[in-house]
């Protein structure tokens, strides 16, 4: 006799559903996110636990990261808890007939996949590889709202003072001497408020190439830009505030992803995918960022496996005498590895000889370019999978093994 209990877990509250072997269901509970819900839960699955040699199995989706916290108490009270793919559950709801979806009906619905046994439940990393993915994550959130932020400061420029992008003043509109002029003279009326010199010695002081015919020359074009700016007037003055608060944003944004950089540095050397950067082409930042979308490599029993779990596998359709002949890559997958390894492979053309090879007989045997790219970042993985495997360093044995 075994007891199974499947959670449906939520944001405040979640629902336990506990089913004997034959799928009687011997309770039901609705419990808070909290250590007092969480002991509530103890006690129900102890009244009902089978004495002996009967088993607990405990089960739940991987709900956003609300099962977490719930997760991690129950392993750490010695049950065994599996973590389903939510796809996973809701093509398993298809059996039932009855489109029924409430939070006590999904808790029936888990419990039943823990007395089938047939659903394969997700592996968790390791937990030095959790602490990295939070790190790996997070430094993301940062990349992602610098992005934002540049994008915003463009805007605005197009509005106040267009010519200050269009002309190519500066090679890098977010350059040091580009960023330390918009921090006091973002519009035109602000540039044409002082003598031309002066603007030349403020550039000469705040870059680190520019002498002082250069710092003229460019302090030269940026006058002339702000003499003849078509930039609106009457938006000017609030939204040269907006720009002097973006440029200090980004400034402490750069700082936070400079510093989780090196926390993810210190964490990566902790992990296995430490040996990913003697791969040629891949540094720390795309380590991390590999080795936290793979996990745990054991869960994967081939490379082939890790391939599609990438989404770097393209689709098949046939139906009776029809053979499609235009296959696109599978939408399924982690997206973001599957970017990922594009990229390296991208890379891996100018700095990996054999990968560029590899790439070049692709288009000899008539690939277009973008299939032959795709072959090469699906080589990539197998030689990470082979790698985290046999916890070897790179070397070139790999490329003939991952054929």
């Amino acid at each position: 006799m075994s007891l199974y209990v499947g959670i449906d877990v939520g944001k405040f509250h979640h629902v336990a559903c506990f089913l004997d072997d034959r799928e009687n269901q011997l309770d039901e509970l609705k419990f808070t996110q909290s250590y007092q819900g969480f002991s509530e839960l103890e006690k129900i699955i102890q009244k009902h636990a089978i004495p002996e040699d009967g088993q607990t199995l405990l089960g739940m989706e991987a709900t956003g990261h609300y099962w977490f916290p719930l997760y991690e108490f129950l392993r750490n009270k010695g049950y065994q808890v599996k973590v389903f793919n939510p796809l996973k559950v809701n093509r398993f709801r298809d059996f039932y007939i009855q489109p029924v979806k409430t939070d006590p009906k999904d808790a029936f619905i888990i419990a039943n996949i823990l007395r089938y046994g047939k659903v394969k439940p997700t592996s968790l990393a390791p937990a030095e590889v959790q602490r990295l993915q939070r790190l790996v994550r997070y430094r993301r959130f940062f990349c992602d709202r610098l992005t934002q932020v540049k994008n915003k400061i463009r805007c605005i420029l197009d509005e106040v003072f267009p010519e200050y992008q269009n002309s190519r003043i500066f090679s890098c509109l977010f350059g040091k001497a580009s960023r330390a002029l918009l921090k006091i003279a973002p519009i035109p009326e602000k540039i044409l408020a002082l003598p031309l010199e002066e603007w030349a010695v403020y550039l000469e002081r705040h870059s680190r190439r520019l002498g002082w015919e250069r710092a003229y020359e460019k302090a030269n074009l940026i006058y002339q830009a702000a003499r003849l700016s078509i930039g609106s007037k009457t938006v000017a003055q609030p939204l040269k505030e907006c720009i002097k608060d973006l440029i200090f944003e980004l400034e402490h944004l750069e700082d936070r992803i400079h510093f989780f950089t090196e926390e993810i540095e210190n964490t990566l050397s902790s992990t296995p995918g430490a040996i990913l950067t003697t791969i040629p082409g891949v540094g720390v930042v795309t380590a991390a960022e590999i080795i936290s979308g793979i996990g745990n490599i054991n869960q994967f029993k081939s490379a082939d496996q890790l391939v599609c779990y990438c989404g770097l596998i393209p689709t098949s359709h046939s139906s009776g005498t029809f053979i499609s002949t235009r296959n696109r890559m599978a939408k399924r997958g982690q997206t973001s590895l599957a970017h990922m390894f594009y990229q390296i492979a991208l890379t891996s053309l100018t700095c990996n000889p054999a990968l560029r090879e590899y790439y070049l007989k692709k288009l000899s045997e008539g690939k277009p370019k973008k299939v032959a790219v795709i072959a090469v970042a699906r080589k990539l993985v197998r030689i990470v999978y082979s790698m985290l495997k046999s916890n070897r360093a790179y070397d070139d044995a790999f490329n003939s093994k991952s054929s």
